[in-house]
């Protein structure tokens, strides 16, 4: 009895223990976090500025997740989620030749409680036709499953950063046959001899080369944050593409059908060359056919109507389908840093409880900063109300000179250049125009060829034309110095030189009867260069004093 009794015990504890284990293996399984399949493209925003010019192998990078990846009706990775990585590859531009490319690699992902979490990923371009050029290249070098070698490349809009696969490996890369070929999308820019600048803000994609498995405490954090309901799941698409951008069917907000915001649409759709028509808030052929086709390169559902998720992708509402809105800009300041710039204004809209956005885009010198603003939900005082603006630093290597500040009505514009500077680029200009007001006089080209006629060239005018030649590659130099901020004795240098190159170029015309014909042209460019060598004591009839 008593062996028995102990038999008993003992069964009833492996049983037990049985049970646990099992119970314990189903929470295990129940438990996983979600898999992030490969292929999975990851919209980011970088966070460090980084440039072909100066970056250097194996300097580290952060970039944001700025649209949350869903698995079904589930979040993965919210947005808001820190991608971590490092400088792979760099070469600087050659001048007048090859643009600059940066390649970039990704570690890891940092989840929101401190955790890493190691990724392969694969630099991808968010613009459709970047990315079918990348995808081409793709096949051709190696069939699609290769992982390409995909960089930044220098030229891009707004003295950015294309994006865009090389054949090969290594830091000397050539274009390869996707990108390189004369009438590719990016053959024409990666010729431009620009450096690369991947600038803070700029937007591109991560594509997920091996699938990622994050833990299910993310998991549930992320759910608790923004859960879809019922009535959302019955409003996913049929197919089984990951939804991309969270569904807001169910959210108050703007009125899409109205003709203000659809005259929105029609010129957002025209800034991206979707859209050809008239802006006139009509949702009709034209219309739907450029938002349709806009659904399909952003991987929407092809309604072609100006639904939630479309308007959110084209910037004209938030994340809550609320308006987002032009504010009115009082005034604004900009503050030019060691290497950067930062801007503060005021804005004024008409009530209390208004969202503030800022957004900002380089173009060539000038820094583009756009305000806008959504109004509050729901009923609020009607009062005009100030909001100060305080946009994040946007970095600058030294060539912005000009700050431009959009709202609702006329932007405000800011020059941030030197006196100084502003007197280069203008003797630059001159210089340039000078040299081809003289070979026309000469008759070495006209205003209706461009082919230069050299049979008839005396001694006196060549050595005319070289002497402009010389001087405007000297005007360059200076323009280049001020703009990189040398040193002042580097740049009393090269005025002397500009100055000396200056008064033999006005001897070499002045032997010749057609110096008449630009002699205003170059009395108006002596103005200037007395008026920089004012600025560092050379003097435009000695040299300097």
């Amino acid at each position: 009895m008593r062996l028995k009794a102990g038999h008993t015990k003992l069964s009833a504890l492996v049983a037990i223990v049985g049970l646990l284990l099992t119970f314990s293996g189903y929470i295990s399984a129940n438990s996983r976090g979600p898999e992030v399949k490969a292929g999975t493209i990851l919209k980011l925003s970088m966070d460090t500025y980084l440039t072909s010019r100066t970056a250097e192998l194996g300097d580290p990078f952060t970039a944001t997740v700025f649209e949350d990846v869903r698995i079904g009706n589930e979040i993965a990775i919210p947005k808001g989620t820190k991608i971590e990585g490092k400088v792979s590859s760099v070469k600087p531009a050659e001048r007048k030749s090859k643009s600059g490319t940066l390649g970039i690699d990704f570690d890891r992902i940092r989840l929101a409680n401190g955790q890493a979490i190691n990724i392969e990923g694969q630099l991808t371009s968010l613009d459709a036709a970047e990315k079918r050029q990348i995808d081409e290249e793709g096949r051709v070098a190696g069939g699609s499953s290769s992982k390409r070698n995909v960089v930044f490349i220098g030229g891009g809009a707004a003295g950015g950063a294309a994006i865009g696969a090389i054949a090969g490996g290594g830091s000397g890369a050539a274009i390869g046959a996707g990108v390189g070929a004369a009438a590719g999308i990016l053959g024409s820019i990666f010729s431009k001899g620009e450096e690369a600048q991947v600038m803070s803000g700029q937007k591109f994609g991560m594509e997920l080369l091996r699938t990622v498995l994050l833990p299910d405490p993310y998991n549930n954090a992320s759910n608790d944050r923004d859960r879809f309901d019922d009535r959302d799941r019955n409003n996913s698409r049929d197919d089984d593409r990951p939804t991309q951008t969270p569904s807001r069917a169910n959210i108050r907000g703007a009125d899409l059908k109205s003709t203000a915001l659809l005259k929105r649409a029609q010129k957002s759709l025209l800034d991206l060359n979707y859209y050809k028509g008239p802006l006139n808030g009509i949702n009709g052929p034209s219309t739907r056919t450029a938002v349709r086709a806009f659904q399909r390169d952003y991987d929407l559902e092809q309604t072609g109507d100006l639904d939630l998720d479309t308007a959110y992708q084209l910037g004209l509402v938030n994340e809550d389908g609320i308006e987002i809105l032009p504010v009115r800009i009082l005034n604004a300041t900009a503050d030019k840093q060691r290497d950067s710039i930062r801007v503060k204004a005021n804005a004024e809209a008409n009530s209390g409880g208004w969202q503030i956005y800022t957004s900002t885009q380089v173009d060539g010198d000038q820094l583009h900063v756009y305000v806008t603003g959504a109004p509050p939900f729901g009923g609020s005082t009607q009062a005009l109300t100030r909001y100060p603006v305080d946009v994040p630093p946007v970095r600058d290597d030294g060539f912005i000179t000009k700050v431009v500040v959009h709202g609702d009505g006329n932007p405000v514009t800011i020059s941030l250049a030197t006196p100084s500077l502003e007197i280069s680029r203008s003797i630059k200009q001159q210089t340039t125009q000078l040299f081809d007001s003289y070979r026309e006089a000469i008759s070495v080209t006209s205003r209706t060829s461009k082919t230069n006629n050299f049979t008839r060239l005396t001694e006196n005018q060549a050595l005319a034309l070289s002497a402009l030649s010389n001087l405007s590659n000297s005007a360059s130099f200076v323009e280049l110095l001020l703009t990189s901020k040398a040193t002042d004795p580097a740049i009393k240098g090269a005025l002397q030189t500009l100055m000396r190159e200056a008064r033999q170029t006005r001897r070499a015309m002045e032997d010749g009867r057609e110096f008449s014909r630009v002699e205003r042209a170059w009395l108006e460019l002596e103005k200037d260069l007395r008026k920089i060598g004012d600025n560092y004591q050379v003097n435009y009839e000695r040299g300097n004093n």
